[in-house]
């Protein structure tokens, strides 16, 4: 996408427009800080029990951390069903804080590893309960028109459809996700709001690269280029860097009309020749046409 000094227009119009919402700027910094929070605490309490016995402490942390939540969680859970989910999600993270903090201060003290495990488990079982609401806030996307939802899979409507994908498991998963976004977009739609699932093409992550030997940067010499022997095939000149689709949602994003996608399946190559943006190399790569090409729909 462009750049630009306006953020309304520029390249961090994605941002602006969530960052004008209040709501959908609540539901991002809340996620973000207890995402942040949780990995920090695992990370430090896991390097405590590994201090105090080893892998022993390690296994000892974990019984001690699940065995209280999978009892009490969902009792809690129950019992404050009562409460506005956000209202809810943030009582719980203020005292998970405040737990963290004690554990903190204690473990700088040198405090027995039973009490620092002790809080390890109050702050998963804090976890447990606060995932139902944190998980619940779409309500949220509502209140006002404009929200905006998007699923992520692999494969449109039109191409899960009709094929094969390569196992049950895998073949219902693709295919629930899309019609999640459809059935998503019926509840939304009288809110203003809407609902997208977005496919990417053949997608260049850390796994495919390593998989192919090559990095971002040098992404094309798989193809045999450069003077060494290919090690992808001639179709991954067609594949795209993880930020195409992620500049596919935030043209849906900065789009007033919007609205026009709700309860739609839609690859980012399309979204691309909506929209006009491209790719980090200024390409716009569209894999789904040579798919479809070279996997016509079988019958059953």
């Amino acid at each position: 996408m462009s750049g630009g000094t306006d953020p309304a227009t520029g390249r961090f119009a994605a941002i602006h427009a969530l960052g004008s919402r209040p709501p959908v700027r609540a539901i991002l910094s809340a996620w973000a800080a207890c995402f942040a929070g949780e990995a920090i605490a695992a990370v430090a309490f896991g390097v405590i029990a590994y201090k105090s016995a080893g892998a022993t402490g390690v296994a000892l942390l974990v019984a001690v951390q699940l065995l209280p939540t999978a009892v009490l969680a969902p009792v809690i859970v129950a019992m404050a069903e009562r409460v506005r989910r956000e209202r809810l999600a943030f009582a719980v993270d203020l005292a998970r804080a405040a737990v963290a903090a004690v554990a903190a201060i204690l473990s700088e003290a040198s405090a027995p590893r039973e009490a620092l495990f002790a809080l390890a488990a109050i702050l998963t079982i804090g976890t447990a309960v606060s995932n139902p609401p944190r998980r619940g806030l779409l309500p949220l996307l509502v209140r006002e028109p404009g929200g905006l939802l998007v699923e992520v899979t692999d494969g449109t409507t039109a191409y899960n459809a009709s094929r094969y994908r390569i196992s049950v498991f895998y073949d219902l998963a693709k295919v629930a996700v899309n019609r999640l976004a459809f059935s998503q977009g019926h509840e939304l739609a009288p809110h203003g709001a809407t609902a997208v699932a977005i496919t990417p093409g053949w997608l260049r992550s850390e796994m495919m690269l390593e998989a192919f030997g090559v990095t971002a940067a040098d992404w094309r010499d798989a193809l045999g280029t450069a003077g060494r022997a290919p090690t992808a095939p001639p179709d991954f000149a067609h594949s795209e860097s993880p930020r195409y689709v992620g500049r596919s949602i935030a043209a849906l994003a900065t789009d007033p009309d919007r609205g026009r996608w709700n309860g739609r399946s839609v690859d980012s190559g399309a979204l691309a020749r909506v929209y006009g943006f491209t790719d980090v190399d200024g390409t716009q790569p569209d894999i789904w046409p040579v798919v479809e090409a070279a996997d016509p729909p079988a019958a059953p």
